[in-house]
């Protein structure tokens, strides 16, 4: 059995950075969600959050996730991570924010990447329901 991750943090004064062995993260099935036992779990919560770097694993678990939340009414919130993942899985991504409620990316980095992509999102630019990049750009 791989071991899930291991993450060091390396910090220096003010900066950091995280160097991911995500091993066993890098082999997550949608199969594994559906299982009972774990899909009972899901049923269970009320908020639901995503880090992008899923969307290269896993984009089928997270449409699994995704239309239980719009059935059901709930929040679900994602992380862009990193530039890579809007420039590069751009296409799961605007497939998991359909679903969206709140988008979060680190400081300015992430979020000019994926203005285009939040922008195609809606017919306003909406992301489900909350527009994350007015209230990022509001906030500056």
């Amino acid at each position: 059995m791989k071991p899930l991750k291991n993450v060091p943090l390396m910090k220096i004064e003010f900066f950091r950075s995280l160097i991911a062995n995500l091993s066993a993260a890098n082999c997550y099935k949608s199969d594994h969600l559906k299982k009972a036992e774990n899909w009972s779990l899901v049923e269970k919560a009320k908020y639901y959050y995503i880090a992008g770097f899923f969307l290269t694993i896993s984009p089928e678990s997270i449409q699994l996730l995704g239309e239980h939340v719009a059935a059901t009414n709930k929040v679900f919130m994602m992380n862009l991570s990193a530039p890579f993942i809007c420039e590069f899985f751009k296409d799961v991504q605007e497939k998991a924010l359909s679903y969206v409620d709140y988008v979060f990316g680190n400081e300015t980095g992430n979020m000019p990447d994926s203005q285009e992509t939040l922008d195609d999102v809606g017919e306003d630019g909406d992301v489900g329901g909350d527009n994350a990049m007015n209230d990022y750009a509001s906030d500056q």
